[in-house]
């Protein structure tokens, strides 16, 4: 049973002496012209909707720009060429977010690969109990060195071969969008990242790409306004309709089977949290999670936030703010790395 839930973001990382921030990111690639590109894009985008965020906070940017691009078919929704225009832009600049994802993954391998950190006391205790699990939005292992009871919620570089690298809060541009629009939503790629995790445990990795060319229909139709799987519906021996699995590879058959109603991440396991624990975490995305979990636990009764040296008071009363919206709790207890 799971009574203390900590959360580790990338503070935690950063708190240990590793280079993994977005700004340690893109100075590393100063030259590179993907990275140019996408500073290139974002600030064109950053100026038209007048916003003052950085350029170089990718998931703000992905999802701005996805919307941005969305938002040009209105100008003539029953052209179809014109359409197929705007779909092929978009699917440009996905191109884009999957080389700076790749670009990602390479640095923050270079940077934690075999890292050994020195663990800090006083985070060493929030650990200990037997009842505690941990939830890292890192890429990286540095926590496994406090702790094995770890869900990587974003993909683990040593563990998974892809990660998570999407929308801030995952807001989709509009209901019935097409694939090419919300391929970077987080919970789109959460569900491709339990499928990929799903043919490794049951050992099917020959031909990732060709597995995932055949999921991506039912992926994209789950998230999409019309949801529901993309198999083709036929009759069964009672006349009704169903779905017709007979051309679909026996892999993804038994994915559907333990996958017919659409669930991403089973909150049910944190009902008992009493005690949550904030490491490193900026509260500014991922608000659909911090919703999910509020709605699952029963009787939480404690709320630990970390900061670190240097923290401006501003920051620290804006987590907590966060933290009160999200839960209801008017103590938030403070301790620092």
């Amino acid at each position: 049973m799971i009574e203390k839930l900590v959360i580790v973001g990338n503070g935690f990382d950063l708190a240990h002496g590793l280079k993994t921030s977005y700004d340690d990111f893109r100075k590393a690639y100063t030259d590179n012209e993907y990275m140019k590109k996408f500073k290139q894009l974002s600030s064109i985008v950053l100026t038209t909707n007048n916003n003052s965020q950085k350029w170089y906070d990718f998931e703000s940017n992905i999802e701005a720009i996805s919307r941005t691009v969305f938002q040009k078919t209105f100008k003539d929704l029953e052209n179809d060429e014109f359409i197929k225009s705007i779909d092929k832009e978009m699917e440009i600049c996905n191109s884009l977010f999957e080389e700076i994802k790749n670009l990602l993954k390479s640095y923050l391998m270079n940077v934690a690969e075999g890292k050994k950190v020195l663990k800090k006391e006083v985070l060493k205790e929030e650990f200990k109990s037997e009842n505690t699990f941990v939830i890292s939005f890192n890429y990286t292992d540095i926590v496994k060195q406090y702790s094995d009871k770890v869900d990587f919620i974003h993909g683990s570089l040593s563990d998974d071969p892809d990660i998570i690298l999407g929308f801030a809060n995952d807001v989709p541009p509009m209901d019935l969008v097409s694939g090419v629009y919300t391929k970077y939503m987080k919970e789109v790629q959460k569900f491709e990242l339990k499928y990929l995790r799903y043919l490794a445990e049951i050992k099917d990795t020959v031909n990732i790409k060709k597995r995932l060319k055949e999921f991506q229909p039912h992926l994209w139709q789950l998230f999409s306004g019309k949801g529901g799987w993309a198999f083709p519906l036929a009759k069964n021996s009672e006349g009704v309709l169903e779905y017709d699995l007979s051309s679909a590879s026996r892999s993804l058959q038994q994915f559907y089977q333990n996958n017919k109603i659409l669930s991403l991440n089973s909150f049910e396991k944190y009902k008992n949290v009493k005690e949550l624990v904030i490491m490193g975490h900026g509260l500014e995305s991922d608000e659909l999670f911090f919703s999910r979990l509020r709605d699952s636990i029963d009787s939480l009764s404690k709320i630990i936030l970390y900061t670190y040296e240097g923290e401006s008071e501003k920051e620290v009363n804006r987590k907590k703010s966060e933290l009160r919206k999200w839960f209801g709790m008017r103590e938030i207890k403070l301790k620092k790395y």
